[in-house]
C-alpha cells in the first residue's frame, strides 16, 4: 500500500497568517513594546551612571585645580557632557573706614576681602540650603550629594577688583541655571551683612547653556540622554522578532489543526473537488450545473456537511432552485453535521450520490476523512466535495 504524503501549501499558510492579523498585530506590538521598554530601562541606567561619572569628574577636576594647580577648572575646560551656566556679579565696596591711607592700602584691602566674598558665595550652610530647597538629592546622580562635594561644582573668581564670575558646571543645563540663580540670591542676602560691602549688582543672570562640553578636549563617549535612534532600532528589531515568533506559532497551529483549504486537501481524503466557487458570493448555478454533469443517471443526491460550520439544508435548497431549469428529475436532499449527528448515515441508503460540504480553513481533515470512510460503505457514488 502506497503511503500518502501530506504536503504543506505555503500559499495557504500565508493566507492563514493574514486571516490572523488580529493576533499578529497585537503580538508584534507587544514584542516591540517589551524590547523598547527593556532598552529604555537599560539606557536609563547607563545615563544615570554616566551622569554620576561626569559629575564626579567635575568635582575631582575642580578640586585638583584648586589644590594641585596643574589642572584647569571646568569653566575653562569642561568634561564632555557638561553644561556651564555663567553669571557675573558686581560688588561695590564701602571704603570709608580706610581713611586717607592711599591707593596701595585700597588695593591690599580689596585683595584681602575678595577671597572672603568668594567663600561667602559657597558657604557650606548656604549650599546645604540650596540642596534642600531645590531637592537635588531626588536626582539619581545626586543621591549621595553633600555640601562638601557640591562646592566643587561651582567655580568663582574675581575679574578685576569688583566683578565676580560665577560658573555652575552640571550635566543638566536647566538645573545649572537654577543653582546659579539661587547662589546669587543667597549671596546678595548674606554679603550685605558685611560692612565692607556697599552694594551688589547682578551684571548678568545665570544663562541656560546651549552647548554641552563646549571647549572640552575630552574624547570620551558619554550618554546623558535617551537615544531615540536606539529606541527606534529596538522597536524595529522587536517588531521583526514578534512577527517571526507569531509566524512560527501559527505555522505549528496551521499544521496541527490540519484543515481543508484546497482541492489537494480534498484529494488527500480521496474526494474530488466538484467545483471551485467564490466563498464570499457562492454561485449556486455553477454548483447545480456541475452536479448535473457528474450525477449522470443518478436520481437522488445527498448534500452532507462534514461539521456544524455549514448548513447543508441552505446549500441544498439553493442548488435545488437552480436545478429546476436544468434537471427537474434530480432530487436534492441534505444532512447536517456528520461528525455529531447520524442524519447522513440514516439518509445515505436512500440516495444515489453524495456531495461533501467543507468549510474553508475550519473543517478538520480527520473529520473529512471520517465522513468519507463512514459513507463510502454504501452504493452511493461520491460526486466530490465543495469548499465553501
Amino acid at each position: 500500500m502506497k503511503e500518502k504524503i501530506r504536503t504543506i501549501d505555503l500559499k495557504q499558510y500565508v493566507k492563514y497568517v493574514l486571516e490572523k492579523l488580529y493576533i499578529v498585530i497585537p503580538f508584534t506590538l507587544i514584542c516591540m513594546a517589551l524590547l523598547v521598554a527593556m532598552n529604555y530601562k537599560e539606557q536609563e541606567k547607563t545615563v544615570e551612571n554616566s551622569k554620576k561619572d561626569i559629575l564626579n569628574k567635575v568635582m575631582s577636576q575642580n578640586h585638583q585645580a584648586y589644590y594641585v594647580k596643574d589642572v584647569r577648572y571646568t569653566d575653562a575646560e569642561p568634561p564632555k557632557g557638561v553644561y556651564n551656566s555663567i553669571a557675573a556679579i558686581y560688588v561695590e565696596y564701602n571704603l570709608d573706614d580706610l581713611g586717607q591711607n592711599g591707593s596701595s592700602d585700597v588695593a591690599s584691602y580689596v585683595s584681602r576681602v575678595g577671597s572672603d566674598y568668594l567663600s561667602v558665595l559657597v558657604n557650606l550652610d548656604t549650599l546645604e540650603e540650596i540642596i534642600d530647597e531645590l531637592d537635588l538629592r531626588k536626582y539619581p546622580e545626586f543621591s549621595n550629594l553633600t555640601a562638601e562635594r557640591f562646592k566643587w561644582m561651582i567655580n568663582k573668581n574675581f575679574q578685576g577688583a569688583h566683578i565676580i564670575n560665577l560658573v555652575v558646571s552640571d550635566v543638566d543645563p536647566e538645573r545649572a541655571k537654577l543653582i546659579g540663580d539661587m547662589l546669587i540670591e543667597k549671596f546678595q542676602k548674606n554679603i550685605m551683612t558685611y560692612e565692607s560691602v556697599e552694594s551688589v549688582t547682578v551684571l548678568s543672570q545665570p544663562n541656560v547653556p546651549g552647548d554641552k562640553g563646549l571647549f572640552s578636549t575630552s574624547t570620551d563617549t558619554v550618554q546623558t540622554g535617551i537615544s531615540k535612534t536606539t529606541i527606534i532600532k529596538y522597536a524595529i528589531v522587536g517588531g521583526l522578532l514578534g512577527v517571526c515568533l507569531i509566524a512560527a506559532v501559527l505555522f505549528v497551529v496551521f499544521i496541527i489543526c490540519d484543515s481543508a483549504r484546497t482541492g489537494n486537501d480534498l484529494a488527500f481524503a480521496e474526494i474530488m473537488q466538484l467545483v471551485n466557487v467564490n466563498r464570499k458570493d457562492v454561485d449556486y448555478k455553477r454548483i447545480a450545473y456541475s452536479i448535473n454533469n457528474e450525477a449522470s443517471e443518478k436520481k437522488k443526491v445527498l448534500f452532507v456537511s462534514v461539521d456544524s460550520r455549514i448548513d447543508a439544508e441552505i446549500v441544498a435548497e439553493a442548488v435545488k432552485d437552480e436545478l429546476k431549469s436544468v434537471n427537474k428529475e434530480l432530487v436534492i436532499d441534505s444532512a447536517n453535521d456528520f461528525i455529531h449527528k447520524a442524519d447522513a448515515l440514516a439518509k445515505i441508503a436512500e440516495n444515489d450520490a453524495v456531495v461533501y460540504l467543507v468549510k474553508y480553513g475550519k473543517t478538520r481533515m480527520r473529520d473529512l476523512i471520517d465522513a468519507k470512510n463512514g459513507l463510502e460503505r454504501t452504493n452511493a457514488q461520491c460526486l466530490g466535495g465543495i469548499i465553501l
